[in-house]
């Protein structure tokens, strides 16, 4: 009998930013524990200690609708494009045992219609990672980042996975310039005097990020993230104390 905790943390933000608008929708998940069947007893006592995973913000947890990144940009400034903003994101074990945790990081675009904008660049929208994480490189992708604890999270305990964030300065590239006639002018300037002015490919998209949390128990550690994520822990550098 596996153990399973499942818990949904969800928000929703529309913040214009200039032209550029920032959806973001903050998801924790838990996983079923992979547990390997033994005992009546050893089953029994799973039962108890139940996995459970949260998602903080600057050390406040965000549970239901919460809004994430409301305070990213201080009031009455807009964004810089390039710079580095502090927002401190954090894995959280409120369960009742030690366990390992796997983050997953997806970030979008979206259009005026909502649509996901595949033609767009995830990578735009950055995270500085924390410490204390690995990344599985063969499971990232501009699209999503996956990170794994290096040593289990404690009971009460909160893992910071990133700390800053920032739309790239490249967004600002890939843009041309549009000259408007004198004649297409005249009924919209007072005296129909020919202008230009640049567009931004990246106009009226709005970025999104969303992060899926869940973890393992740390009994037969290997065996359990094999299990439930299919990556071989001592090989990506989990610290699971060399057990096959």
């Amino acid at each position: 009998m596996n153990a399973k905790s499942t818990k949904r943390i969800a928000g929703l933000l529309i913040v214009f930013l200039l032209t550029v608008a920032a959806l973001v929708a903050v998801m924790a998940n838990t996983a079923q524990a992979a547990l390997d069947k033994q005992s009546e007893t050893y089953e029994a006592t799973i039962e108890l200690t139940s996995l459970d995973v949260g998602l903080t913000e600057n050390g406040d947890i965000r549970e239901g609708k919460d809004t994430l990144l409301a305070n990213l940009i201080p009031d009455g400034q807009k964004i810089s494009f390039g710079k580095w903003y502090s927002e401190e994101l954090a894995a959280q074990n409120t369960g009742a045992q030690p366990e390992y945790m796997r983050v997953v990081i997806h970030r979008y675009w979206l259009d005026g219609n909502g649509e996901k904008a595949t033609n767009m660049d995830p990578s735009l929208i950055e995270l500085k990672l924390a410490k204390g994480w690995v990344v599985d490189e063969s499971a990232s992708t501009a699209e999503q980042i996956v990170l794994y604890s290096v040593d289990p999270v404690a009971v009460g305990a909160s893992l910071l996975f990133a700390n800053e964030m920032r739309i790239g300065a490249d967004v600002l590239k890939d843009a041309k310039s549009v000259i408007v006639s004198s004649a297409d002018a005249g009924a919209k300037t007072a005296g129909g005097q020919a202008y230009s002015y640049t567009e931004y490919a990246y106009d009226n998209y709005k970025f999104g990020i969303s992060v899926e949390v869940d973890a393992v128990q740390t009994h037969n550690a290997a065996d359990a993230i094999k299990g439930a994520w299919g990556v071989d822990a001592n090989s990506l550098g989990i610290n699971v104390g060399g057990a096959a």
